[in-house]
Formats: C-alpha cells, sequence, structure tokens
C-alpha cells in the first residue's frame, strides 16, 4: 500500500461516482496492480483475471491517462510552444476563442509574441507566458479585433484536480492510452464518471477529457472535430487489426495498451502478437473467459488470477460499496468471493438412485459401440427426466408424462438395433421414473429446501438449470407464500446480492462455474442425490488442480510489479 501511494498519488488524492446512480467513493486500490503493471519499461503482454466490469477498464484507462498527463505536460507544453505554433497560423485564443494569425516572437522582446489580425496589417502583443492559450484552429470567425482581449482565464476542475494550468488547450496533449473498447461504450461511461479530490467536494465530470479513437490505418484522430494539432490523451477502438496498426505505427513501449476482455483478441491472434510486441498490454479478463485466457497463456502472456484479497487491498469501505458503481461491482464481487461457502446437502430417493444407477451401466455397456447412434436420442431424455425429478422436488411438470412416453416409442423402433442388456437398463430406467410419477419422489430434497427457507437471515434466491423447472418451483414457492426469486442459472446476473442461493440439483459443471463466478452470494446450497454427489467431488477436484495451475509464480508477478 505504501508503494501504490508512493507511485499513484493521484489515487490517494480523489475520490469519485463511478455510474449514474452511485454513491461518492474512493478509487480501489487494486487499480494500483493495472497501473503498476501499465508502467513497465518495455513492451510484453499480461492479464489480470477479476470480477471486472467495463467500467474498470474504461476507469483504468482515465486513470493511468491522468497519471500520465500530469507527470509528462510540463514536457509536453514545452516541445508544443517550441515546435507546434508556426508563423502565419490560424489560432483561437481561450477562453475568447477570437481567431488570429500567429506571427512568431519578437525579434527584440523575445518575452512576447505577436498575433496578426486577419487579413490586416496589423498585430497585437502578448506575454510568452500566454502561448498555451493559443491553438491551431481552421476557423475563421469570431474574428480578433485590435480592440481584442485575451480575457480573463480561469484554470479549469481538471486544472485543479491535477495541479496544472492548461489553459484547456488540448493541442498540447499527446497521446499515451489505447483501449480496445467500442467508441461509444466508451463514450457512455466516461460521461457517467465525476471525479473530484478528496477533501475538496466538487465533482467534475470528464464529458472534456480529451479523448478520442483510432482510424482505420491505425491514426488517432480526436473527438472534437476542430482540433487540427494534437493527440487523444485515450484513443479508443474495438478492432484489433487497427489498434495493432497504432501500436505499430508508435515508437517502442510508449503507449499503454487496455483491453476490456481476452475474447477479442484470442479469435485474432495475429493482431495480439503485433500489439504485445511492441507496447506495455493489460487485457482485463472475466472469470468466464477460461478458454480465451488460456490461449493468451500459450502466446507467452501472463496471466494473473487475482485473488479476493488482492482485490480487497487497503479495502475500508466495502460496507459502502454498490453494484451499481463500475468499481463497487468488483469490489462487492471479491468480499462476496472471499467469504464464499459452498455446501452439498446430501439427500436420498431409491426410486430416482435406481433409475440413475441404470442410466449409469446403460452409458458404460455402450462404449463406443455401433447402436450407440439409436440410443443417444433416448438417454438424453431419459436423463432430462431424471434431471428434472432431482430438480422439482415438490413435484414435476405435466411434460414428463409424454417425453417417457416419447423414450419408450423411440426404445420400440429401434429395439432390433440395441443390445439386450442395454435395452435392460433403459426398460429399467424407465420403469423407475414412472414409478417416481405415479408415487412422487424427492421427499428429502423437499425438506431440505423448506429447511433453508426457514433457516436464512437475507434474501436468498433460487437457481436451476432450465426454464421449464424454474416455472414448477415458481409456483411452489408462490403457494407457499414465499417471496424467494426462482431464476434459470443463465437468467441470473451480477446486478443483484443474495445471502445465499439454493440449487435445487447438480445444474453441470459448466452453468456452476457460471454461478460461482457471478459472485453474488456467499453461501450456496446444493440438494445432490448420491449420483450427482459424484459430479459435484469430480467438480471439485477438476477444481481445486485449475487453482494451482492458475497461480502465477512470484518471480513473475514481481517482474509486473
Amino acid at each position: 500500500m505504501g508503494e501504490f501511494r508512493r507511485r499513484f498519488p493521484l489515487c490517494d488524492r480523489i475520490v469519485g461516482q463511478f455510474g449514474a446512480e452511485s454513491p461518492v467513493e474512493p478509487i480501489p486500490w487494486f487499480f494500483g496492480f493495472i497501473l503498476t503493471a501499465a508502467a513497465r519499461p518495455e513492451p510484453g503482454a499480461c492479464c489480470f483475471v477479476l470480477d471486472k466490469t467495463p467500467g474498470t477498464t474504461a476507469l483504468a484507462a482515465i486513470l493511468a491517462a491522468l497519471t500520465r498527463f500530469q507527470h509528462d505536460f510540463g514536457s509536453w507544453a514545452e516541445s508544443y510552444a517550441r515546435t507546434a505554433l508556426l508563423r502565419g497560423q490560424r489560432v483561437k485564443v481561450r477562453p475568447s476563442n477570437f481567431v488570429f494569425e500567429y506571427d512568431g516572437l519578437w525579434e527584440t522582446f523575445p518575452g512576447l509574441f505577436k498575433l496578426r489580425l486577419l487579413d490586416e496589417d496589423a498585430w497585437l502583443s502578448f506575454p510568452l507566458a500566454d502561448v498555451l492559450r493559443l491553438e491551431p484552429t481552421d476557423h475563421v470567425r469570431p474574428k480578433g479585433t485590435a480592440k481584442s482581449k485575451l480575457g480573463e482565464f480561469e484554470r479549469g476542475p481538471l486544472d485543479h484536480l491535477l495541479d496544472l494550468t492548461t489553459c484547456g488547450n488540448n493541442s498540447v496533449i499527446r497521446n499515451v492510452v489505447l483501449v480496445h473498447m467500442a467508441r461509444t461504450h466508451f463514450a457512455s461511461i466516461a460521461d457517467s464518471i465525476t471525479i473530484a479530490q478528496k477533501h475538496d467536494g466538487q465533482l467534475v465530470h470528464l464529458t472534456g477529457l480529451p479523448w478520442g479513437s483510432v482510424d482505420r490505418d491505425g491514426g488517432l484522430k480526436p473527438s472534437d472535430p476542430y482540433q487540427v494539432v494534437g493527440e487523444p490523451l485515450i484513443a479508443t477502438t474495438n478492432v484489433p487489426e487497427d489498434l495493432a496498426l497504432a501500436c505499430s505505427s508508435a515508437d517502442l513501449a510508449s503507449k499503454f495498451v487496455l483491453v476490456d476482455g481476452a475474447r477479442s483478441l484470442a479469435r485474432d491472434l495475429q493482431a495480439f502478437d503485433d500489439i504485445a510486441d511492441r507496447q506495455r498490454t493489460v487485457i482485463l479478463a472475466s472469470r468466464d473467459e477460461r478458454e480465451e485466457v488460456d490461449l493468451l497463456k500459450e502466446r507467452g502472456c501472463a496471466i494473473w488470477h487475482m485473488s479476493a484479497d488482492e482485490v480487497l487491498i487497503g479495502e475500508s469501505s466495502v460496507g459502502q460499496r454498490v453494484r451499481q458503481s463500475f468499481v463497487g461491482a468488483t469490489v462487492r464481487a471479491a468480499d462476496v468471493r472471499r467469504r464464499s461457502n459452498v455446501r452439498a446437502v446430501e439427500c436420498h430417493d431409491e426410486v430416482l438412485e435406481a433409475a440413475a444407477a441404470s442410466l449409469e451401466r446403460a452409458v458404460e455397456m455402450i462404449g463406443g459401440g455401433t447402436e450407440t447412434i439409436e440410443v443417444e436420442e433416448v438417454l438424453a431424455r431419459l436423463f432430462r427426466i431424471l434431471f428434472e425429478f432431482s430438480e422439482c422436488c415438490f413435484g414435476v411438470g405435466e411434460g414428463v408424462v409424454p417425453d417417457l412416453d416419447a423414450a419408450k416409442e423411440h426404445m420400440a423402433r429401434h429395439a432390433m438395433w440395441l443390445d439386450t442388456a442395454v435395452a435392460r437398463e433403459l426398460r429399467a430406467a424407465i420403469g423407475a421414473l414412472e414409478r417416481a410419477v405415479a408415487t412422487g419422489a424427492g421427499q428429502q430434497k423437499a425438506e431440505a429446501f423448506l429447511s433453508i427457507l426457514t433457516e436464512q437471515d437475507g434474501q436468498w434466491a433460487v437457481a436451476v438449470r432450465s426454464p421449464r423447472t424454474a416455472e414448477t418451483l415458481r409456483e411452489v414457492v408462490d403457494n407457499l407464500g414465499s417471496d424467494i426469486p426462482v431464476f434459470t442459472v443463465s437468467a441470473m446476473g451480477p446486478d443483484h446480492e443474495y445471502g445465499g442461493i439454493i440449487v435445487p440439483a447438480w445444474p453441470n459443471d459448466q452453468r456452476f462455474i457460471r454461478l460461482r463466478n457471478l459472485s453474488v452470494a456467499p453461501e450456496i446450497r446444493v440438494l445432490t442425490y448420491p449420483f450427482e454427489n459424484k459430479w459435484v467431488s469430480r467438480h471439485q477436484a477438476r477444481e481445486r488442480v485449475r487453482s494451482k495451475s492458475d497461480w502465477l509464480d512470484a518471480a513473475i508477478r514481481s517482474s509486473i510489479l
């Protein structure tokens, strides 16, 4: 923390609103890791995997740009005064915006510069210190006159924030940050961010932030169409090829490239190589981008899976953060992950367990046999019915009986192709599921479900596999007089937080990984039968192996920092 404060004092001095309806909050210190990676002296790529939002990426770009702006402005201003203004060039004067023709320095009075009136043989002179108030322009109006004054110039809010005097002259600025993000998306995020000095209280909208876009040829285009000199402090594009061209045309390691998500560059590995070979590149990836992150890892990109403690470093206001905030969502998710507790609640049902055992034996018997195609459909249908029984512990919907009839009809059509032992197991499974329809199933799960509802403290939710089972369970909880929401895993989003989540049946690896990656509830209770418990155990073993392989070596972390 001491080192982050030394390197990035700006982050310790400012607070902001990071989203239209979010509260005023400090900058989370996990940005220190990202800004440090951006400040490395050599080109190369690293990827931080965290509970990000697009706003996380945009704010990281803004913080990196403002830090460089504050550090480099003196050299930019000196270069501008020496080389940017040419004799005979039209300029506008800030803040009056009167247009003159620049006529250079007085030879006999080098502390003054001259402005010529347009189309007239007359001049005005001003102190050299005001040269930053001149900005090249194509305009001819409003035309300056012999009585025109430069006007009183007041430092803008951004000047006060960064302790600079820029005179609002964007032509001085040089590009330092490139962002892989849609231009309109970045604009909407930047427009909804306001920042202020910690003890000042005057919030500054970032609508005047000098940013722009990357053209198809890799050129940088300011968002102000009338700016003819200078570059946008931040330039955005969502086209990897254009980003690669901009990186190739710039000096080596002169840019910080921030990429929102791993997916786009993983689909264009040549562009990734071109970008990473030339510039300092940081990718912010989500936890659900596993395959894409693995592809980048194979290309030599260091992958830093940020732990909850790393995201929460220096954090003292977790309780005041909200998920509606770009940065609050990341902090809240990390706090949930730090407290995460997944518990399997073991239940039993002899009829369903018998059906599962028959289906599993049938799968083992099939192997790679020629009859696989003939039984795939009936197996898939029977497993779906089994899962529906497992999830709908208070009773299944009306669609189960037609599904069972269709499975029996399919078996009858393909009876001649089925191995006798396989057919016997499939018929046994159908018989068990028919008994479950006739007599009911899932009593222990229903009791466990109701027990959690009774004991839970705070708002919980239910997460299920399919819309059909969600509808069935929703009717049940409504009849119980409970207001607990029921979602499919695919429909759950990261915008709301819950005290816990009941998962009535194992949803499969992919769905469960997505549910955990949402980081919206510290408690997850999975109700399982023995056949599901096997799958839970296998999943947990794979995740432990994956977690170990994800751990980044300390030497590589040190090189990034």
